[in-house]
């Protein structure tokens, strides 16, 4: 709640994207790293890593099958 009222999006909306029930907009993304005084840049960064190590771990279980 807190979050949503910093970031000026609703708390309804930001239920839905933590849910997976929608994908939020560049422009609620970049609300959300102003609230945490975060750059959109470090926050893709560290979302491209996640992406990354999943793959990797994806490809490990494959090659162990």
């Amino acid at each position: 709640r807190e979050v949503g009222m910093g970031a000026q999006v609703s708390v309804g909306y930001l239920s839905e994207v933590e849910r997976g029930q929608k994908e939020p907009s560049s422009e609620v993304l970049a609300a959300i790293c102003n609230y945490f005084e975060l750059p959109m840049s470090e926050f893709l960064l560290r979302l491209s890593d996640q992406f990354v190590a999943a793959e990797l771990s994806e490809e490990q279980v494959c090659l162990a099958a």
